[in-house]
């Protein structure tokens, strides 16, 4: 490697651990604005359950290993701890970025640069097939949850429609993708999205069985995901029947996964959002933010310190095809 690609390295290196350093000190800042919380959060691994505690933590890398297992499927021949190890890399530019859009570039820098399109629809695949999970599990939370509370009349039945017809068109293009280039070509939009034709070729090889795959694993991680916010409820010590977790649950996930969030504020914006569901079943406001806070350190915050481990020990700029 040239003095050059070291210095590239080394400065792009330093630039990720900056923005992680940063978005790490915003959440932790604006957590320790709330009056009373740190308190609460101490409390609660005083008093709370330690089992439920240690059950969430415990889920958390079979989170990553069925992402990593997902992400293989579509992209091929390569090892499971290869597959890991890109997985980990993307988390730490995902948590930087709004939108997690820098799960893209993450997962760029661990594998060789002539497959570096290969990673793209393997990661772009994956995350339709995680959305709509969500949207279908999001929508089912949310008709429960508006009926219960009596607001299937009034402020959910926008959402409620808006993502009923997403999730349809979006499952349907899913599995069709020709359909989605026929409209390109009708709307004459051809020219501007003609340097993805290769994208969209590759996508169409793609065989219906590993979509098929792609989506049950999607889902399969998506009720871990609930499962574990469930073991937080319980540490915190909230009575709340099952149901209504889950209700409460779905509706938050899907909230989330439709806003594009800075990063320096995702974790207030969850927090909001979070606020806005639970303060319906008259859950107290600090637990609430802190069960927020717990899920996010644990189920991304700690990934993303491993992942720029990843990303240390890999040659950026032979990654990313200008190493020769």
């Amino acid at each position: 490697m040239g003095n050059r690609s070291k210095y590239i390295n080394l400065t792009v290196k330093l630039l990720i651990a900056g923005f992680l350093l940063f978005v790490l000190f915003n959440q932790i800042k604006a957590y320790n604005g709330e009056n009373g919380l740190k308190e609460e959060l101490l409390n609660s691994f005083r008093t709370g359950n330690p089992l439920w505690l240690i059950a969430f933590v415990m889920l958390m890398p079979l989170n990553w290993i069925l992402e990593s297992h997902k992400w293989k499927a579509v992209y091929g021949e390569i090892s499971f701890r290869q597959a890991f190890k890109t997985i980990l890399a993307g988390i730490s530019l995902a948590i930087i970025t709004p939108n997690r859009i820098g799960e893209y570039g993450g997962r760029l820098l661990t594998i060789p640069a002539e497959k570096n399109w290969k990673s793209i629809i393997a990661t772009l695949v994956g995350s339709v097939g995680q959305n709509l999970a969500t949207i279908f599990f999001g929508i089912t939370g949310l008709i429960f949850l508006s009926r219960d509370f009596n607001y299937l009349d009034v402020s959910f039945i926008p959402i409620i429609s808006t993502a009923v017809v997403f999730f349809l068109l979006g499952l349907y293009v899913y599995f069709n993708v020709d359909v989605l280039a026929l409209v390109i070509r009708k709307l004459g939009l051809k020219k501007y999205v003609s340097r993805f034709t290769k994208y969209f070729q590759e996508i169409r090889r793609i065989e219906k069985k590993t979509l098929f795959f792609v989506l049950c694993i999607s889902s399969l991680r998506y009720l871990l995901y609930v499962t574990q916010y469930f073991f937080v409820i319980r540490f915190f010590g909230i009575e709340i029947d099952p149901l209504s977790a889950l209700q409460g649950i779905t509706s938050i996930l899907l909230i989330q996964s439709s806003l594009p969030l800075p990063p320096f504020i995702s974790i207030l914006a969850r927090g909001e959002i979070s606020l806005l569901i639970w303060g319906l079943f008259g859950i107290n406001e600090l637990i609430i933010l802190c069960m927020t806070f717990l899920i996010w350190s644990i189920n991304l915050l700690f990934p993303a310190m491993l992942g720029y481990l990843v990303i240390l020990r890999a040659n950026i700029v032979e990654t990313l095809g200008y190493g020769k």
